[in-house]
């Protein structure tokens, strides 16, 4: 996920996983000079619906530039 970084957006993307009663098992976060961040997350879904529907749920967060799936 691509992001303009802002303050509260960790746990706003834990509310989602929370909401969604998904586990996540790791997460990795980088921020820019610049005032964006990266972030790799690691999770387990069942089934591409709820991959698309938690996907859908992020998209909607404030600042969230892109989203990409890297493996699985």
């Amino acid at each position: 996920m691509y992001a303009n970084d802002r303050q509260g957006f960790l746990m706003d993307i834990s509310k989602v996983f929370t909401e969604a009663k998904i586990d996540v098992k790791s997460m990795n976060v980088r921020t820019s000079k610049k005032g964006t961040a990266t972030i790799d997350m690691g999770f387990i879904v069942n089934g591409r619906e709820e991959l698309h529907a938690i996907i859908e749920k992020l998209r909607q967060l404030q600042g969230v530039l892109d989203i990409e799936r890297t493996t699985g």
